[in-house]
């Protein structure tokens, strides 16, 4: 009859076993499991020429046309239809990452346009005072303690 610790020590040697044999079943930290070779690998010439490209997103460069005025900027309208900008539309960022249009009204659904714009500091602190807003940003609030909170008792 076997005791309780020969069991224990038979239980421990199988599970040693157990792991060391599943253990060359798991990789090392950061090693690829697919490796490509011939014209799929990183460093072929002809890869480009095998691997298709994404489709490219128009509105994540380009504006969806509105309807009305729209306001012109010449140095910020210089550049051609046929050349690429270099970053992406923030109103596009913003849909991307946090799902909320700035191309369309969420009113009536239209296209959201240009009313006006400012492009110098006076310009600016006029627009803000004519929308009811102060031109400086509001004052910081004090900064918080991270000491023991005090409550005063009655």
């Amino acid at each position: 009859m076997e005791t309780q610790s020969q069991k224990l020590t038979r239980n421990a040697s199988q599970w040693a076993r157990a792991v060391s044999s599943s253990r060359a079943a798991i990789p090392p930290p950061r090693f690829h499991l697919v490796r490509y070779f011939g014209v799929l690998s990183s460093h072929s010439k002809f890869r480009s020429e095998v691997v298709p490209k994404p489709p490219q997103d128009s509105a994540a460069f380009r504006p969806p046309p509105a309807s009305g005025d729209q306001l012109l900027f010449p140095k910020l309208n210089a550049q051609t239809d046929d050349s690429r900008p270099s970053r992406k539309r923030w109103a596009w960022l913003l849909a991307h990452v946090f799902w909320a249009d700035l191309d369309t009204c969420v009113r009536c659904g239209e296209p959201m346009r240009w009313l006006e714009a400012a492009t110098s500091q006076q310009a600016a602190t006029a627009l803000l005072a004519k929308l009811g807003l102060a031109p400086q940003p509001p004052p910081t609030p004090p900064p918080v303690s991270f000491g023991q909170l005090r409550l005063k008792f009655c």
